[in-house]
């Protein structure tokens, strides 16, 4: 209840790398998991490495009225052969709520 955007970001990260569904819905806004098939980022990565989480900046979006960008690096295996190749990630996720009562939640990320 108490973590900030980058601790939120890192958490969300290792559960997808450890696989653990139940705390990457936990972290992640319900319209997130929507616009994402159901499981966020990373449902389709064999494996996650993470590398590097940056600091976090003030953002904009549709989905919250507070609004952090959090930038990230991480290696993937993906699960099976297909338009995304195993590597590097480089994503800025958004960490959002709408109210300093509400605690951040992943709701997007992105290139940039």
């Amino acid at each position: 209840m108490d973590a900030g955007p980058k601790q939120v970001v890192v958490a969300y990260l290792n559960a997808v790398a450890a696989r653990d569904h139940d705390t990457v819905h936990a972290l992640a806004a319900p319209s997130f998991l929507a616009r994402h098939g159901g499981d966020g980022i990373g449902c389709s990565y064999r494996r996650l490495d993470l590398a590097w989480v940056g600091e976090p900046r003030a953002d904009s979006s549709p989905y919250a009225r507070q609004v952090f960008s959090v930038p990230t690096r991480y290696r993937v295996e993906m699960e099976e052969a297909g338009p995304e190749s195993d590597g590097e990630r480089r994503y800025d996720v958004l960490v959002g709520r709408n109210a300093p009562s509400e605690r951040w939640r992943i709701i997007d990320y992105g290139n940039g």
